[in-house]
């Protein structure tokens, strides 16, 4: 099954929990850095909201200083070449309020408001609360792992990677 329309990327909404093990150098999610430099129609979409949750959770006294310094150059690599997208404007109180018939924790409501305006078919996340909504409206949330099993078997996305793979050419054994 194909994911994606020829027209507009996938939209990949990615939530604090997220963000700050992807920008410290975490291999398994690399592909969220890659893959948009390589082409493949993956946009990722931050807020102005999960931006702050991560700045805030650098700010506490115990995240080693090079931990903080590796956050802001994932942040800066993932905005300027892989060409994330922010979502700048607060969320509609009115909408962050209408999240709570799909999850309990009020610190995720915002989240949720933001993935939504920004139209995302996926919000990415390792917080249980968001993680019990699975596939549920109004958005599917998962695992970093899953939605990489997901984009690795679309077909159009394939086809991008092969043709990179095909780009270099046969491969030739080195003496």
């Amino acid at each position: 099954m194909e994911m994606m329309g020829t027209d507009k990327p996938i939209k990949v909404f990615l939530d604090s929990s997220v963000l700050r093990v992807l920008t410290l150098g975490n291999e398994k999610l690399s592909y969220l850095l890659v893959w948009p430099i390589l082409g493949c129609p993956i946009q990722v979409v931050l807020s102005s909201y999960t931006l702050s949750e991560t700045l805030a959770a650098l700010a506490e006294k115990n995240v080693p200083p090079k931990a903080r310094i590796a956050v802001v150059k994932g942040l800066s690599m993932g905005l300027s070449q892989s060409g994330w997208h922010v979502h700048l404007p607060e969320p509609d109180p009115a909408q962050v309020q209408a999240m709570a018939r799909y999850c309990r924790d009020q610190n995720d409501w915002p989240v949720l408001a933001d993935a939504l305006a920004e139209e995302c078919s996926f919000l990415v996340t390792t917080d249980k609360d968001l993680l019990d909504l699975g596939a549920e409206e109004p958005i599917r949330c998962m695992r970093p792992e899953t939605l990489q099993i997901l984009l690795e078997n679309d077909p159009a996305i394939q086809r991008i990677l092969q043709s990179i793979v095909d780009s270099f050419g046969p491969s030739s054994p080195t003496p």
